[in-house]
């Protein structure tokens, strides 16, 4: 899940290496991109960090952080840019924003048509297009929250995720799909939520806080 944050300023640390837009697939989920390659392109990593997996999985994290606007702006939208690799494995990529022009919506109506056993990840990523997640294990999830998931060597995963905010950081919309595909591309398991508030409603709880 997206964490968004809007920021009324920030040190400049928070703005580490270079910008970045939404990623593109094919490039982002290369199986042979390399740390260097990354380090190439984007400059130093805002953070490193270091996640246990299924219990047995060290996988390392790039992660890089940028701001929109310029300093002093009001509302900024945080950025951000994960890089996850398994030793020197490239597991694929994360990314995540709050600002207007990195979200793309998609039609709800298509996610009845991903059936878990039968739709393959290239159905997916044509009705869907560029994903914000893709990974690969042991960067999957351990659990779903669906009965009878088991994560195992060999699953990947998509994810999409869109908000709609105010101009003043107000949530107004989100909606966010996560398909895990079995080792030979097959769907395993869909989870899709979608929240649109209402005339002087509340965020609901499981919205990120801005």
């Amino acid at each position: 899940m997206v964490a968004l944050t809007v920021l009324l300023g920030a040190c400049a640390a928070e703005t580490e290496g270079r910008d970045f837009g939404r990623p593109d697939y094919a490039t982002g989920s290369a199986p042979d991109l390399t740390e260097a390659q990354i380090i190439r392109q984007l400059g130093q990593p805002f953070s490193r960090g270091q996640v246990l997996k299924h219990g047995q999985h060290m996988v390392s994290v790039l992660i890089y952080v940028r701001l929109t606007g310029l300093p002093g702006e009001r509302v900024r939208y945080r950025k951000r840019y994960s890089f996850v690799f398994a030793g020197s494995r490239y597991l694929g990529y994360s990314f995540f924003s709050g600002a207007p022009e990195d979200q793309v919506s998609y039609d709800d109506r298509l996610v009845a048509k991903i059936i878990k056993g039968k739709t393959s990840k290239s159905e997916v990523l044509a009705m869907f297009g560029n994903p914000n997640e893709a990974l690969l294990y042991p960067a999957t999830p351990e659990a779903t929250g669906s009965a009878g998931y088991v994560a195992r060597e060999g699953d990947s995963l998509v994810d999409y995720d869109y908000y709609v905010l105010e101009a003043d950081g107000t949530w107004v919309e989100s909606k966010s799909l996560r398909v895990v595909f079995d080792q030979d591309g097959i769907a395993k398991d869909v989870r899709f939520a979608a929240n649109k508030k209402s005339q002087n409603e509340a965020s609901p709880s499981n919205v990120p806080a801005l």
